[in-house]
């Protein structure tokens, strides 16, 4: 996914930051900001920092709210073995991942109930944070959170030729272009990290970008949680 596409919808869902900032979700209205701090504490291989959201965190948000296809399980994948191979500072990481491996290969596995991560339900406070927002254009849910049916715009546009949302052209020409493991350049190569971040071909093939059931429910539920509680 491209750089552009990614940073343009970020403008179009109300970034309020410099277009060559950091990422961060303060500087989203608060619907937004709920799925992108459910998808950074969830997806995010980091220990720590969950204020910034990185890129491969943004082309997720940018698939879920175009309806595009993204390879989810790919970076997960990646990310554990990396983790695996890395010579110090490992740690456990996607626990309930790795729970759901085990689970499958591992039939009837004994488990102690205290070592098991209990879901935390959506509390009134957290409630009161996604709501309290007063303008009623940035409540408004766009694209595939809004009807389930969109058909995301094709190339690299985020959003259709007849779109009636504000126009983004003027805060993204002043977008420069970084390097960075999950963006792709115009031709379609993988760009390299400053560093020695290895580089990884994404296939963009029916089979191998297809994001399964699990993007279908988390952007399902995340719809249905926004509307009962907007």
């Amino acid at each position: 996914m491209s750089e552009r596409l990614a940073k343009g919808l970020w403008c179009r869902l109300g970034f309020s930051s410099h277009i060559n900032g950091k990422m961060f979700k303060r500087s989203f209205s608060s619907q937004y900001r709920y799925l992108m701090h459910c998808l950074v504490h969830s997806l995010s291989h980091r220990k720590g920092a969950y204020d910034e959201v990185s890129d491969y965190i943004m082309n997720i948000v940018v698939s879920i709210v175009l309806n595009r296809k993204y390879n989810i399980s790919q970076v997960i994948f990646e990310f554990l073995k990396e983790n695996c191979l890395a010579g110090r500072d490992k740690y456990i990481m996607y626990p309930r991942f790795i729970m759901m491996i085990l689970d499958d290969k591992v039939k009837d596995l004994p488990k102690n109930n205290d070592d098991i991560m209990a879901m935390a339900e959506v509390n009134k406070t957290a409630i009161q944070r996604i709501t309290k927002q007063k303008d009623d254009k940035t409540k408004e849910l766009i694209c595939a959170l809004k009807d389930e049916s969109y058909v995301a715009p094709e190339n690299d546009k985020w959003r259709h030729d007849n779109s009636d949302s504000d126009n983004e052209d003027n805060k993204m020409s002043e977008m420069i272009e970084k390097k960075t493991r999950w963006w792709c350049i115009k031709d379609g190569k993988r760009k390299r990290t400053p560093k020695s971040t290895p580089v990884v071909v994404i296939k963009e093939t029916a089979k191998g970008t297809v994001m399964g059931g699990s993007y279908m429910i988390l952007r399902l539920c995340y719809k249905k949680l926004l509307i009962i509680l907007l």
